[in-house]
């Protein structure tokens, strides 16, 4: 029996989106232990959306700004989720 999660994929993705910035601050320990920097740098960089240029806007900055060094600063994780946060545009997006 799996176990139930505490986060969702989509609020976590309105949280980038949103640029939460006190969210991962606020999170339990054990909601902290869910977060995973690299998923969600993954579904970041992925927006559907019929502006091309929101679409690029995402991967490319998602590329330059926080896949960069990705795993020099692996050990901060909230500077992660924050670098991402930087990369939303204010508005939920869906990301497939």
């Amino acid at each position: 029996m799996s176990k139930k999660r505490l986060l969702d994929i989509k609020t976590v993705m309105k949280v980038l989106d949103t640029k939460k910035y006190e969210w991962y601050e606020n999170l339990s320990d054990e909601e902290k232990n869910e977060v995973s920097p690299w998923q969600l740098m993954r579904f970041m960089s992925s927006v559907q959306s019929n502006n091309r240029e929101i679409i690029d806007f995402h991967l490319t900055f998602v590329n330059d700004l926080v896949n960069v060094n990705f795993n020099v600063i692996r050990e901060h994780p909230e500077l992660q989720v924050r670098l991402m946060q930087i990369v939303g545009m204010g508005v939920p997006q869906f990301h497939p």
